[in-house]
C-alpha cells in the first residue's frame, strides 16, 4: 500500500474513492444534452458548452448554478424531473471508458479500498457497474441520498470513506 505523501505521522492510504460519470463511463455528453433539453421545455436557452462546465456537480446545484436561485426555487424540481426524463432514454448510449474496469480491478488487487463517491441516481449507478461489470469490485457507493450536500461539497467523498471503512487522511 502506498503511503501518504503529506509526511510526518499520516496514516497510510488505504481506499480509493472514484467518480462514476465521466470518469469510469462516457455520460457527460448525455448529462448535457438532457440538462438543456429539460430547461428548453421551461423556454429558457443555456448554451451547451456552459452546461457541460457543471457536469460532475450534483443534480440539487445544477440549476441555481446555471439559471440562478430565483429559477431553483421557482422551477427546480420541475427541471431535474425533466432531466431524468430526458436521460432515461440515453442510457442505452452510454458506454464504459476505455481500461475503467481495468482500473477498479488493478485497484482491488493492491489491496485497497474501493467506493464509489457519486451523486448519480441509484438506477444509473446500477446501471453503470453492470456496464462495467463491477459490482463485485466496489465495495460501496455512495448518491445523492447520502448527503446533505452533493459536488463539489466533500459530503460525498467523506460518505463513500466511511460506507467502505476507509482510512488515512484527505
Amino acid at each position: 500500500m502506498a503511503e501518504s505523501s503529506s509526511g510526518g505521522d499520516s496514516a497510510p492510504v488505504d481506499t480509493a474513492l472514484v467518480d462514476l460519470d465521466g470518469t469510469l463511463v462516457d455520460s457527460n455528453y448525455q448529462h448535457t444534452v438532457a440538462w438543456q433539453r429539460a430547461f428548453r421545455r421551461i423556454d429558457i436557452v443555456i448554451p451547451a458548452w456552459q452546461i457541460h462546465r457543471h457536469i460532475g456537480m450534483g443534480g440539487d446545484q445544477v440549476v441555481a448554478a446555471l439559471a440562478g436561485s430565483e429559477i431553483e426555487e421557482r422551477c427546480g424540481e420541475e427541471l431535474r424531473a425533466a432531466w431524468a426524463e430526458e436521460f432515461a432514454p440515453m442510457l442505452p448510449d452510454i458506454a464504459p471508458l476505455p481500461y475503467a474496469r481495468d482500473l477498479l480491478a488493478e485497484i482491488r488487487r493492491r489491496g485497497y479500498r474501493l467506493a464509489l463517491a457519486t451523486s448519480g441516481e441509484q438506477e444509473h449507478i446500477d446501471h453503470h457497474l453492470d456496464l462495467l461489470d463491477a459490482r463485485s469490485l466496489v465495495e460501496a457507493r455512495t448518491t445523492s441520498a447520502d448527503v446533505d450536500a452533493t459536488q463539489p461539497e466533500p459530503d460525498l467523498l467523506e460518505a463513500a470513506r466511511d460506507k467502505v471503512g476507509g482510512g488515512g487522511q484527505w
